[in-house]
């Protein structure tokens, strides 16, 4: 109650100093007000985004990511991944789906989820013994 009456309080003052001025700029006030508002949606992204690469690596760590699993199984349980590769040679073709700590940039946590032709999960990498080697030297 107190934030709401402060902000109507520094809506009048500024409204009052604009018109005495003659030069209140309401697109500008809008702006901001449209920043504040992408800052918080993107704070609420990247606290889900955190939470979904945790359930992964953890799932991992326990064992209970498993193979055969389909993509759409995967994509379900741990979000969007933050990018998507293919890779074939001669016999065999595989989609890679990469996922990646998004507050961590260096080193950067990183999953990498390998998924056969028919999209069921037959492979996976994390980069926890890199991380642990880079951080020894």
């Amino acid at each position: 109650m107190k934030s709401i009456l402060k902000l109507i309080i520094a809506l009048i003052a500024l409204i009052t100093a604009g018109c005495v001025s003659g030069n209140f700029n309401f697109s500008g006030m809008l702006n901001l007000k449209r920043l504040s508002a992408e800052q918080k949606q993107t704070k609420l992204y990247v606290k889900n985004q955190e939470k979904l690469f945790s359930r992964l690596w953890n799932d991992i760590e326990k064992g209970k990511l498993q193979v055969g699993s389909s993509r759409e199984e995967i994509t379900a349980h741990y979000g969007t991944p933050s990018a998507i590769t293919q890779e074939s040679d001669h016999e065999d073709s595989k989609t890679i789906l990469y996922y990646r700590c998004p507050t961590q940039l260096i080193p950067a946590q990183e999953v990498r989820l390998y998924f056969n032709q028919e999209q069921r999960l037959s492979d996976w990498h994390d980069n926890r013994k890199d991380i642990a080697q880079m951080l020894l030297y």
